[in-house]
């Protein structure tokens, strides 16, 4: 429900862009802003998931942001190196797609826009694919009923899988889960039903390899950071794990890129003070949030604004002037 009256608001809000009502400030507001994109496609599908825009939409945003405005570094926008009357932005991307790479990095190339990449350590674990991006793509392969995991969830017209015990939706439900839990389910529905993900486009699933990432962090436009091990939720761990998992991320990433490491972005966005602390305490300075929560502040600490598909360009670039969604 909230989902669709957000869309009928997002819908409304592109037809007065597109019939002229409402226009685009000729000089953009002076305002700066760190951005969340994941993946980079031909078409901008939301079938799978809802976290690509298309490539097209892509240039389109990293053309205006840099004609109007400039795009900077991480560091830079940390550090505060940038015209404070100008519209500024920083571009970021979480998981560590391959179209970062083959989609994303020609256009920013174009631009000369510098940006972060934040990978996961999946390689190490001899996966190929992130599990939220498994059960998305799984799922409609899957029956209408599967079992797994000691429950039964049923497919909902929208796609997505639900517990009959608990109406809560599987990935929710794995979310909260440690990396053996969920490794174990994913076995076994391996095991229990047919799954290939060979039908989909690589875009789709398709993660950077060790020589892919030390290729970005060597180039004069990336900077690359950590975004876990296997895409587990930070809070749900305890401090001493917590910290463990950093500090393997960074030495490994730092490994595997032959560069310092210094930025961070928390898996789902979700964080605590623990996280926060166990952060600053591996030593990392570009600390990423996708929300700021109440009573948790840090000089290192910042928030991003997602990336949403589902609305026009320039309702996009609004939204970038606001900082939210209206």
């Amino acid at each position: 429900m909230f989902r669709s009256i957000n869309n009928l608001k997002w819908r409304f809000n592109d037809l007065l862009y597109i019939t002229g009502i409402r226009t685009l400030p000729r000089i953009p507001p002076p305002v700066a802003r760190i951005l969340l994109y994941h993946g980079i496609d031909e078409v901008g599908s939301t079938a799978y998931n809802t976290k690509f825009i298309s490539q097209d939409n892509f240039e389109n945003q990293i053309r205006y942001l840099s004609e109007h405005g400039r795009i900077v570094s991480l560091k830079d926008f940390f550090k505060g190196n940038f015209d404070k009357n100008k519209l500024t932005t920083c571009i970021t991307f979480d998981d560590g797609f391959r179209n970062n790479l083959t989609r994303a990095l020609p256009i920013l190339e174009k631009y000369k826009a510098p940006a972060t990449i934040f990978v996961t350590g999946i390689n190490s674990l001899g996966e190929t694919v992130l599990w939220p991006d498994f059960i998305d793509l799984a799922t409609p392969e899957l029956p209408s009923e599967i079992s797994c995991a000691g429950r039964i969830f049923q497919k909902t017209s929208r796609g997505e899988f639900y517990s009959q015990s608990s109406n809560e939706s599987l990935k929710r439900f794995l979310r909260f889960k440690d990396k053996k839990f969920i490794s174990a389910t994913l076995e076994e529905l391996r095991g229990k039903y047919k799954i290939s993900l060979d039908a989909y486009h690589p875009d789709y699933y398709k993660l950077l390899s060790d020589d892919e990432i030390y290729s970005l962090a060597n180039h004069s436009l990336i900077t690359v950071g950590v975004h876990g091990l296997y895409h587990t939720d930070w809070a749900q761990m305890g401090r001493e794990e917590c910290l463990a998992e950093l500090q393997s991320c960074k030495g490994m990433l730092s490994r595997i890129s032959k560069s310092e490491v210094s930025a961070v972005a928390f898996p789902f966005g979700s964080y605590n003070q623990m996280v926060l602390e166990c952060c600053l305490e591996s030593g990392f300075t570009e600390i990423l949030s996708v929300e700021r929560l109440e009573g948790i502040q840090h000089p290192k600490l910042r928030e991003r604004l997602g990336i949403n598909p589902f609305i026009s360009f320039k309702s996009q670039i609004k939204a970038v002037f606001t900082g939210k969604y209206t």
